[in-house]
């Protein structure tokens, strides 16, 4: 899955919810232009949102974030080919730390 996919999944659940986009920003206490942002997969949801979302939509959040370990490694060379080695590595150890804080919320949600 991709930010495009995710952003369709994130719509779907708004819309089975029969929420404008500002409702459903309302709801979840973030920005309407955040919102229409990840709806279109131009930015990436923190934690807190995707489990809001989740949440409103009764799914898991490892349901939300059904990725295929191909096309992660697809994003990471896409999204990281003109950063210099040691950009590749801060972010890389920020995307660490996002999957081990992540890990228990997965585990309690199945």
């Amino acid at each position: 899955m991709n930010l495009i996919e995710l952003g369709e999944k994130i719509k779907k659940i708004r819309k089975k919810r029969e929420q404008t986009q500002a409702e459903f920003a309302k709801e979840l206490h973030i920005d309407l232009s955040y919102l229409g942002k990840l709806e279109r997969g131009e930015r990436v949801a923190s934690l807190d949102v995707l489990e809001k979302i989740a949440k409103k939509g009764n799914i898991s959040v490892g349901t939300l974030l059904t990725f295929e370990e191909n096309e992660l490694f697809q994003v990471w060379e896409s999204e990281t080919k003109d950063l210099a080695l040691e950009e590749k590595e801060v972010l890389a150890e920020v995307f660490k730390q996002q999957i081990i804080a992540l890990k228990p919320i997965l585990k309690k949600n199945k």
